[in-house]
């Protein structure tokens, strides 16, 4: 999931906590933080195991 840096100047209320603030609750647990590029960062998210449809597996 991609939000813009703070320091980019793009127009957003999208950053790392509030992506955060809204998966985890629902079961998704973030593994990885990456630069996209020069103004972009990313969060990778998984399924938290045990959370899935499929019997605990992901």
């Amino acid at each position: 999931m991609p939000w813009p840096k703070k320091w980019s100047k793009v127009p957003t209320d999208l950053t790392e906590n509030v992506i955060r603030a809204v998966a985890l609750p629902i079961g998704f647990v973030d593994v990885k933080v990456c630069a996209v590029d020069h103004a972009w960062s990313g969060l990778r998210l998984v399924i938290r195991k045990g959370c899935g449809d499929d019997k605990g597996e992901t």
